[in-house]
């Protein structure tokens, strides 16, 4: 009977360890103009050989080898094959791709779900997409229907339900229905994240609740947006991660640096670049000052100013 118990737990164990090899969470390096992937403890998972990456999301990265975008999962095996122009980060169970410089969405299987049709989109969140039709940004909804006429010419992403526009000179938040929920009032204004959202007054940035209620006051002169409790900040010249109260929990001390992905975040000092946990110290150090467009491709997908 001791063989027979012995089997099935041996087997368990097994499956157990093989599990725990896939990391939870893996972020983008570049080593001599090839972009890869670390965990977070600075292991280098998936080796550098590709020329540009979107960064993990949903489980699968956009890769671009010979020219051409596809999605690799976390073994670094092709999931999609590179086929796309461009392609950005899942989201919603759906990614916009480029093809013939025209823009539709896939599914994770690589199905295109909505067809090449519109001149560029964002990501899906809250159900809903921005896209480019004309002159003009609208919203469309998971089958391809404009829910959200393109009569806007700037808005951003949904989320919590709501997303900022500018009417006239000033920000506001408007619903799903295209109403003005908290009314413009900002100098310029970013998307809702973990329930606040930065606003600009004064030239100074703060940050605000989704009843438009001010609950970090404005003050400085950067900010991207809250991800994983912390939001990065800069203040004096320096970057810094601040909490929900407003106070600094890793303070100001970074030429440049860019939010939680996770548990790990990009930050430099001015020469190599580097990753660090959430107690501020470096976890990996890049080889090398030069990498490429990761810090540009950071500062389009957070960067609340316009």
């Amino acid at each position: 009977m001791k063989k027979i118990v012995f089997i099935p737990i041996l087997l368990a164990t097994i499956f157990i360890i093989g599990c725990a090899r896939t990391p939870n969470e893996l972020y983008t390096i570049v080593v001599g103009g090839n972009f890869g992937f670390i965990d977070e403890t600075g292991k280098i998972r998936i080796e550098p050989q590709y020329s540009a990456a979107t960064g993990f999301s949903e489980g699968l990265a956009g890769v671009q080898t010979q020219h051409r975008y596809g999605f690799i999962n976390k073994r670094g095996k092709f999931a999609i094959k590179p086929q796309f122009q461009m392609a950005h980060k899942f989201s919603d169970g759906m990614a916009a791709v480029s093809r013939s410089n025209a823009t539709g969405f896939i599914d994770k299987r690589g199905n295109l779900v909505i067809p090449h049709r519109f001149f560029t989109a964002g990501n899906f969140s809250d159900g809903l997409a921005s896209v480019r039709h004309g002159r003009n940004f609208g919203f469309i909804d998971k089958t391809g229907n404009m829910v959200i006429p393109a009569r806007f010419e700037v808005m951003g992403a949904f989320s919590d339900g709501l997303s900022a526009m500018r009417s006239g000179s000033r920000w506001g938040y408007v619903d799903k229905s295209g109403h003005f929920i908290i009314e413009p009032q900002f100098e310029n204004a970013g998307r809702f994240s973990e329930g606040l959202a930065a606003v600009q007054l004064n030239g100074k940035w703060g940050f605000i609740d989704k009843d438009g209620n001010v609950v970090i006051q404005p003050q400085f002169s950067k900010v991207f947006r809250f991800t994983h409790e912390l939001a990065c900040v800069e203040s004096e010249g320096r970057w810094g991660y601040i909490n929900k109260e407003g106070n600094f929990v890793i303070q100001p001390s970074f030429q440049i640096a860019f939010p939680f992905e996770g548990s790990l975040a990009l930050a430099s000092n001015g020469e190599k670049p580097f990753y660090i946990n959430k107690e501020g110290s470096v976890v990996y150090e890049f080889p090398f000052s030069n990498v490429g467009s990761l810090f540009r491709d950071k500062t389009a997908e957070f960067d609340e100013s316009r």
